[in-house]
């Protein structure tokens, strides 16, 4: 249940923005990830994702790369070899070793 404060809060042009660019960011991860699976170009990915400027997006970017594999009924084994490549080049990538630190810092 929203209350009248919430509501404004939810309709300010920061939030509005800011979901605006997560939609962007999220269609072209997509567009990132369904190139990947024609081509298999690793080394593309990571310079679209270098290109994106988001540093932050990437476990966002990991969760829809993981979902689209998983959503494949033909050839499922392929696109889970392709994304477990992928997933491991992203993690020896240097640019993306901030983002390794803090999955690995989280761990308890």
């Amino acid at each position: 249940m929203s209350t009248p404060y919430t509501r404004a809060l939810s309709l300010t042009p920061e939030v509005v923005g800011h979901a605006q660019e997560t939609r962007t960011l999220k269609q072209k991860a997509r567009t990132i990830i369904q190139e990947f699976f024609l081509s298999g170009d690793i080394g593309e990915v990571v310079r679209s994702l270098q290109d994106l400027g988001a540093p932050d997006f990437l476990a966002t970017f990991l969760k829809i790369l993981v979902t689209l594999a998983m959503d494949r009924y033909v050839a499922r084994s392929l696109y889970i070899y392709k994304t477990m490549k992928l997933i491991s080049t992203l993690c020896s990538c240097a640019s993306f070793l901030h983002v390794k630190l803090s999955i690995q810092g989280s761990r308890k």
